[in-house]
């Protein structure tokens, strides 16, 4: 179950998964993929059983007309009734039936009935479900179907309950055709069950009060399918309830409101019990209670994170927004469940009297959905709990690659590889060099922020800036409504900014001049200009405009860097705001740029892809000045050993992102038509 957790009032209230039935099944199916009537559901650990479906006056599974034209239609074998009547008989109508046998006198609810049906001009127009325990004398639910020849999904709520004993459901078929005579398939069968079970909301109560007033707030607790009374206890003196047992006996019993008061004088916690019983299964559930008399206090927004559906493999980030008032010491952020998929940054908040954002990242190892709990504590407020959630699917095999795309690739090596992939990626679609400013809106945006809309704020995005990004920073000036307070003086996390579509590039509205960091951002060639001659520019020079290495940058740290080669500094003259650095190189004699470990990888993709794509021209540009410190002036490898060296363990220890492998899909889908080999097959670069 997956908690929520809600505001009322000044009070954070959680729900957390209710106590469930270890052996718990909610439904049965039969899709009849076997060419028999059992049920296709296991039941070998539920606490019923259920026959196979069976039928009176003609009944018969069959592979022919198979089933279609529905959401889940399993299109394999069904069930073809054939009878006579027009009207509703029990000793003559068409029906099929099946029989449910609870164990140990166990109660299930039956809370829904669907299935696919196809009727002939001849067929059956509408159908009853009845049951054993009245002779199938009423209905519990009806319904009507078109003679038209085509398959129709019917689903009808229920509310009926198998007491203990051994029921028989049966579905008849009548209202038949002008012939009287009944040919109607069937497929697809599906009953919805609930087990007894009992709910409270909310499951993790928190109480401030002021000194000597004692605070009361509701619960809501739901029970069904209870066979006694829930008596409710609670485990400290400070909090106590108002009702010693409440009752339900319906399937959709309506909750009922338990009154939870606090009364302590300092700091205190407990829990309350309830407890009954179905059949001879204990069902309990508890709350969890904290109380608190005055202030400081931990507040957060939002209350609860839910995460955008994610790729194994990759992430999605969200804000949380934190204030402490009156609150002289830090705050703790720790994941109290979920810290394998979850993380938050900063960990530690110091004494946050104004409002503080957060930054939060889900991570799935594994599809499927995941719940957390964020705790954040400090030594003098009552903790805070925020629930996290994310789902996750498996990531795409083929990662958004065309079908048979690098087949050309398989099966060769080194040079004979290379000149494969060159010949895959050659002769992309060309740009001109102003169009690169409207492609950063599709490749280089925050993760914080959505692609370009007119719903953004003032029509801009946050560019993605490699060379002045902080990792797990938050900006204070994002626009897309990730506005927080600065961080204080000394984080390493102050004064982080982006730049924003178009105002901030370089000559737009907002940009001041000149090439100080931090005042705008501009089209960084990475691989530079003057490797293969500044003078060629424009058509006919794909390398130009190719926006595989062309990206936004920060016009300051951009001419910081001017031409020089990515290495290891070893002595750096200059670090700029993310902690890039510029100096003597590890490597050759002279000086290099080295950017910040997150984005090593990124760019060493990118120098292979250059020297893949233009794989002819790299015996010419390595003759080149500025490029032969990098360059060895060949087609392979193209670039001297020491650069292949880093640029491999780069690549080793900066594996591909979710950003690269958004970018690259994106150029080929929107922009060029053609991808980088190395992003895709990480393992191409070792061969």
């Amino acid at each position: 179950m997956i908690m929520k957790i809600k505001k009322i009032l000044s009070i954070f209230i959680f729900l957390l998964a209710a106590a469930q039935l270890s052996a718990q099944v909610d439904s049965v199916v039969w899709n009849f993929s076997s060419a028999t009537g059992n049920p296709s559901t296991n039941l070998a650990n539920a606490e019923f059983t259920c026959s196979s479906i069976t039928g009176g006056n003609g009944f018969n599974v069959t592979s022919a007309s198979v089933s279609s034209g529905y959401a889940g239609a399993s299109g394999t074998y069904n069930i073809v009734l054939s009878a006579t009547g027009s009207t509703l008989s029990t000793s003559s109508s068409n029906y099929i039936q099946w029989t449910i046998s609870p164990k140990n006198n166990f109660k299930v609810g039956v809370t829904a009935i669907q299935f696919g049906m196809r009727s002939t001009p001849t067929g059956a127009r509408a159908w009853a479900l009845r049951s054993s325990k009245d002779d199938y004398a009423s209905d519990l639910a009806t319904g009507t179907n078109a003679n038209d020849e085509k398959w129709k999904f019917h689903v009808a709520p229920l509310h009926y309950t198998v007491n203990g004993e051994a029921v028989t459901l049966r579905l008849y078929f009548y209202d038949c055709g002008s012939s009287g005579r009944s040919n109607t398939r069937l497929d697809d069968i599906k009953l919805s069950l609930t087990p007894p079970m009992l709910r409270t909301t909310p499951k993790i109560l928190q109480v401030n009060t002021s000194l000597n007033t004692p605070s009361t707030v509701p619960v809501l607790v739901k029970g069904m399918l209870l066979e006694q009374d829930v008596t409710v206890a609670s485990s400290s003196a400070n909090f106590t309830v108002d009702k010693s047992s409440i009752s339900f006996s319906e399937i959709n019993s309506a909750p009922q409101t338990l009154n939870v008061t606090f009364s302590g004088t300092a700091a205190s916690s407990g829990k309350i019990v309830l407890k009954s019983k179905a059949s001879n299964v204990d069902i309990t559930d508890s709350i969890f209670v904290t109380g608190a008399v005055g202030i400081p206090a931990i507040s957060v927004s939002p209350a609860e994170i839910n995460f955008t559906t994610t790729e194994t493999g990759d992430f999605a980030q969200q804000t949380l927004k934190v204030t402490g008032a009156y609150l002289s010491d830090s705050i703790y952020l720790t994941f109290t469940a979920g810290d394998s998929v979850f993380s938050a940054q900063p960990k530690t908040l110091y004494k946050v009297a104004n409002e503080t954002a957060v930054s939060l990242r889900y991570m799935p190892l594994s599809a499927g959905a995941t719940e957390g709990i964020l705790r954040l504590s400090s030594a003098h407020a009552p903790d805070i709990f925020v629930n996290v959630a994310g789902s996750a699917i498996a990531s795409d095999p083929n990662g958004g690659i065309p079908q048979g795309y690098y087949d050309l690739a398989k099966e060769k090596r080194d040079v004979l590889l290379k000149t494969t992939l060159h010949n895959i990626i050659k002769g992309h679609t060309e740009f001109s060099y102003n169009d690169v400013w409207v492609a950063y809106r599709d490749l280089d945006v925050r993760p914080e922020c959505p692609k370009y809309t007119n719903e953004t704020p003032d029509g801009t995005v946050a560019i993605w800036d490699m060379y002045t990004d902080r990792p797990g920073c938050v900006p204070y000036n994002s626009p897309c409504g990730e506005l927080s307070t600065p961080y204080p003086a000394g984080h390493r996390c102050e004064g982080f900014k982006v730049y924003r579509t178009g105002l901030d590039q370089q000559g737009g509205e907002e940009d001041p001049g000149g090439g100080t960091e931090g005042n705008s951002y501009n089209r960084e060639h990475s691989f530079p200009k003057s490797w293969w001659n500044n003078s060629e520019t424009g058509t006919g020079v794909p390398q130009h405009n190719d926006l595989h290495h062309l990206y936004p940058t920060d016009r300051g740290v951009n001419s910081l860097r001017n031409n020089n080669p990515y290495c290891e500094v070893i002595s750096p003259t200059r670090t700029t705001t993310n902690g890039s650095k510029f100096g003597a190189c590890s490597g050759y004699a002279g000086n290099g740029f080295e950017p910040i470990d997150e984005y090593k990888g990124d760019l060493a993709r990118t120098y292979f892809y250059m020297a893949t794509r233009y794989e002819n021209e790299f015996d010419v540009w390595g003759s080149y000045d500025d490029a032969k410190p990098m360059l060895a002036g060949n087609k392979y490898p193209g670039f001297k050993p020491w650069a292949v060296s880093m640029l491999l363990k780069w690549h080793r220890q900066d594996p591909v992102s979710k950003k690269e492998k958004d970018r690259n899909n994106t150029i080929y889908a929107d922009w060029q038509k053609n991808r980088n080999p190395y992003i895709d097959h990480p393992d191409l670069a070792e061969y």
